[in-house]
């Protein structure tokens, strides 16, 4: 936006009326294209889930991804004549082995689903769905069963044929080349197996290397010029050539932000140079607002808002100013968007920036493409050069587990943009003061972010589990009960997708970092089954833990101790019974004697908090929960997590009744195999009028407090996932 007005700003001071008519009408095109590209795209949205019989769905060869026997695909569904992302599950090793090498498009018959796409169930989750939007996607379609696979040649005039010639080529190149060639020329998101890397620059904030990686697009264009040059071309027809051919390059290149925004520069440059001389920051507002118009939801994602911010930095920084300073103020204005999507910043970031924008922008990028072209030729120099990489990689992976890790939290949207705005004026007027007076708004809200007076009790919808956060106004306490997890079923080795990352980091563990949490004070663990536990590891090793609290039995159990063991200093493993209270203001009530940690084990904990009684009693069984009420016959509470995630197994008539709960909390998954929660348990609240609030349906539910004020809220309204809901069945 702050582009395009400059942009229109400075085409009217220039007195031009032609100029000015012709850009006001370009502004209403852009718009009323925008507008209507949504439009299209909401329209084609269904609102259920429908179901599909004998879909022929075509598959181009470089949109389809194989995860153990998992394929997820971007495809054109030809009976709905519209884009889908689906996923299916692949049926034997064969049809895995094939697609995986295949040079051809794809054309499946299936029957399935298609759904509306998924919004974010919890408070400051990723939303993907924009993504989605900006690649014409508005549905998924989830595979039942596949009828069919047949493969069909790709067409010599279609782009995704040289996509995937480039894809299978690089695919030769040793790794990481491989992985930097894809993601630099053909816009790939990287391998699994660079997960670790990936984390490495996320952790030290240097993601914007990879966001104005559109850099190496000026390296292109200098090697081209220079081919021409000595085949004796003009630069008048070089430049026509290469303002005809950067599109074609952009467009094969996968269209990823910081390409699109490198060739559009390139040709607002180009063109520029021929009918009118733009500056600098002209042809970077041109680059803008060209990149709105392909796609209207750039600037939702953390790529779009870096690489237009950084590359507007690099066009208005002045010649004379070293690395130390570009560097300085790369860092400073990316700053706000990085805490606003990542939540977190490393006190080594500038003395790492420092060093790799030179090193990527002059060397690495350069020495990528070179290696991919003359691989054929030199495979020397394509060793060397991923040498090299391993070597980077190496030294930012070691960088990145040093302690220094500032779990800043998320800002406000209006208090980054506020921030965005102090850097500026900083950066503009570079006096002592104004820098001082930059780190004090920052100390401000991040005083804001991590000592807010409103304690919560926040139900994680983690899916088919549990996952409970309880923290004390001004966060002066940290607790979880349960981490959620996923139950494993038996597959063959070549059918197991490997996940880089799990449901709690996207969730639980995100929502955490968003509220600048760095240590969780205890994690109780209510039983040992994979849906309440299987994450811990994931909360140790991004969290101090200070303590783990099983039920008495379970501490020495494999399970819990492989979890904790993933650092170095594992936290405290603590054995309970009844009647054992915490500082963090929960009391122990079951169980009684040392179990297995098995259902009828479960830790039943209870505590008060603002003005509610909660009670949380994980998997616990209905002759546990009557032995509960034997031994506290004055037992009360207001909120009940309900048991077994509403199966009928649990929520015992004579016990909720005895409890005189207002709320009954269910955290179950959606489409759950096990039909949680059950239509007897649901009967038994409604007899009671008790009040039913699920993950299913509203997403991530919290009760936030803070002395005799308090109040309900949750991320969903509850009428916009109607379509997962599934019927109950009899467990």
């Amino acid at each position: 936006m702050l582009g395009s007005l400059w942009f229109f700003v400075r085409i009217l001071l220039l007195d031009k009326r032609n100029l000015t008519m012709i850009s006001l009408l370009l502004g209403m095109v852009i718009t009323g294209y925008s507008w209507g590209l949504k439009n299209h795209l909401y329209r084609q949205q269904v609102t259920q889930t429908t179901e599909v019989r004998q879909h022929v769905v075509t598959i181009p060869g470089d949109q389809f991804h194989i995860n153990g026997n998992r394929l997820t695909f971007v495809g054109r569904d030809n009976s709905m004549h519209q884009t889908v992302a689906g996923m299916a599950y692949l049926r034997d090793r064969y049809q895995v082995q094939q697609l995986q090498h295949s040079t051809m498009d794809m054309q499946i018959t299936v029957d399935g689903q298609l759904q509306p796409l998924m919004p974010p169930t919890n408070t400051n989750q990723h939303d993907f769905r924009p993504r989605s939007y900006s690649q014409g996607i508005s549905n998924q379609l989830l595979v039942k069963r596949i009828d069919n696979i047949r493969l069909v040649e790709l067409s010599r005039l279609d782009v995704h044929y040289y996509r995937l010639l480039a894809s299978r080529y690089f695919e030769h190149l040793p790794s990481p080349l491989s992985n930097y060639c894809a993601q630099l020329i053909l816009g790939e998101t990287v391998q699994q197996r660079d997960h670790d890397f990936q984390e490495s620059v996320r952790r030290l904030g240097i993601i914007h290397l990879f966001c104005i990686s559109g850099l190496h697009v000026s390296a292109l264009v200098a090697g081209i010029s220079l081919i021409l040059t000595y085949c004796r071309i003009t630069r008048e027809t070089s430049e026509w050539l290469l303002i005809v051919l950067l599109p074609f390059y952009a467009i094969i290149g996968g269209q990823s932000v910081g390409l699109v925004r490198a060739v559009l520069m390139t040709e607002a440059h180009l063109i520029g140079r021929k009918y009118y001389q733009l500056s600098a920051l002209d042809t970077w507002a041109v680059s803008l607002i060209g990149g709105v118009f392909i796609n209207p939801w750039i600037f939702l994602g953390l790529g779009g808002q870096l690489s237009y911010l950084l590359s507007l930095g690099l066009q208005v920084f002045p010649k004379e100013w070293g690395n130390f300073r570009q560097s300085l103020t790369l860092n400073l204005l990316s700053l706000p968007s990085i805490v606003s999507f990542l939540y977190e910043v490393h006190w080594l970031t500038f003395i790492t920036s420092f060093v790799m924008i030179p090193l990527f922008t002059y060397f690495v990028f350069p020495a990528v493409i070179i290696s991919a072209i003359t691989y054929r030729l030199l495979p020397g120099l394509a060793s060397i050069t991923n040498n090299l990489l391993l070597g980077i990689q190496r030294v930012l992976v070691t960088v990145s587990a040093c302690p220094g890790m500032i779990t800043f939290g998320k800002p406000p949207l209006i208090v980054a943009i506020g921030l965005l705005l102090v850097t500026c004026l900083t950066i503009d007027h570079h006096w002592h003061f104004s820098y001082f007076a930059l780190g004090m708004t920052y100390l401000i809200v991040f005083i804001m972010i991590h000592y807010q007076p409103l304690g919560e009790v926040a139900f994680v919808d983690i899916g088919q589990g549990d996952s409970i956060i309880i923290r004390t106004p001004f966060n002066r306490r940290v607790s979880l009960i349960d981490t959620g997890g996923k139950l494993q079923f038996s597959k063959a080795t070549w059918a197991r997708p490997i996940d880089a990352s799990n449901m709690a980091e996207r969730t639980s563990v995100n929502y955490l970092k968003s509220k600048g949490i760095q240590r969780i004070d205890t994690i109780y663990l209510s039983h040992h089954d994979a849906d309440h536990i299987g994450y811990l590891a994931s909360f140790i090793k991004n969290f101090k833990v200070n303590e783990v609290v099983v039920p008495s039995g379970m501490e020495k159990q494999r399970v819990v101790h492989q979890s904790i063991e993933v650092v170095s200093k594992p936290p405290i493993v603590k054995p309970v019974v009844a009647n054992q209270s915490f500082p963090t203001g929960l009391t122990c009530l079951h169980p009684f004697t040392v179990g297995k940690g098995n259902n009828e084990d479960s830790l039943v904990l209870w505590g008060h908090f603002g003005k509610l009684r909660f009670i949380f009693s994980g998997d616990l069984d209905q002759q546990g929960e009557q032995a509960v009420l034997h031994r506290y016959p004055c037992l009360r509470a207001d909120v009940v997590k309900l048991g077994h995630h509403g199966s009928k197994t649990s929520s015992n008539k004579k016990y909720l009744a005895a409890l005189h709960p207002q709320i009954g909390i269910v955290s179950a998954g959606r489409h759950n195999r096990y039909g949680h929660p059950n239509q007897e348990t649901l009967s038994t609240l409604q007899q009671l009028r008790i009040r039913k609030l699920s993950t299913q349906q509203y997403g991530m539910i919290r009760y936030r407090f803070c002395g005799p004020y308090s109040y309900w809220t949750t991320t969903l309204k509850g009428d916009e996932l109607s379509w997962t809901l599934k019927p109950s069945k009899s467990n």
